[in-house]
């Protein structure tokens, strides 16, 4: 099943890397984040976290190309290990929604 992982990648980024290992562990195959994911500096516009290799980048484009990804995906995992108030995961479950995933 491919698999996109959402949730707060500032703070619990390092939970999100153990949650990507036992998902492929299980057979999955995780289309984003990347494996191991670094994060290289956060967009203080957007608020949103800019991966190794993104810096330059766009964080507009960056977001399209991750919502892209979910659309790909079979599944939508939310990893909202702190958890977090409605408005911050809020917006990871209406993405899933937004393309019936499971």
């Amino acid at each position: 099943m491919n698999i996109v992982i959402g949730g707060s990648y500032h703070k619990f980024l390092n939970e999100i890397n153990v949650l990507h290992r036992k998902l492929e562990e299980n057979g999955h195959h995780v289309i984003a984040p990347i494996k191991d994911a670094r994060q290289s500096k956060l967009d203080s516009r957007y608020n949103y976290v800019l991966f190794q290799g993104e810096e330059t980048e766009n964080p507009v484009e960056v977001q399209k190309r991750f919502m892209d990804k979910i659309q790909e995906a079979d599944a939508f995992v939310l990893c909202n290990k702190g958890r977090l108030y409605w408005h911050d995961c809020g917006n990871g479950i209406r993405m899933g929604i937004c393309w019936n995933k499971k």
